[in-house]
């Protein structure tokens, strides 16, 4: 019998909002980063909206700063978000000049945008990760 009360500490204290595990989850993957991509690669975040680019804030304190965002909303093409840009998924730079987070959370959008991406001769774990 699984026992989920409202008052559960996973569900009321703060060192479990998302935020936080977010912010662990960027050193892990500063550090992953660091030790499997070559440096000339520029770091894209795939999610180009608010909640997704606060969750990856983390990665830029951990030295690794968005070259841009990438978005499948047409009305975001060309728009800049904290100082960078928006593309969509054709726009990407050459394989070996970017490496794509994708931190899309919903899966059938990250589903989707993983098979776009290795329909692109892209390959995860070497051009990108799904991170969300």
């Amino acid at each position: 019998v699984w026992n989920d009360p409202p008052a559960r500490l996973s569900r009321t204290d703060p060192r479990y909002a998302a935020e936080r595990f977010y912010q662990v989850k960027c050193a892990y993957l500063a550090r992953w980063l660091r030790s499997n991509v070559d440096p000339v690669r520029k770091l894209w975040l795939w999610g180009a909206g608010r909640i997704t680019r606060r969750r990856f804030d983390a990665l830029e304190s951990h030295g690794f700063p968005f070259e841009g965002f990438i978005d499948v909303d047409q009305r975001k093409a060309g728009l800049h978000r904290d100082g960078r840009r928006v593309v969509m998924g054709n726009a990407l730079p050459e394989r070996d000049r970017a490496f794509v987070i994708v931190g899309v959370g919903n899966r059938g959008a990250r589903d989707l945008i993983a098979a776009d991406l290795t329909n692109k001769g892209r390959v995860e774990g070497r051009d990108f990760l799904l991170s969300a």
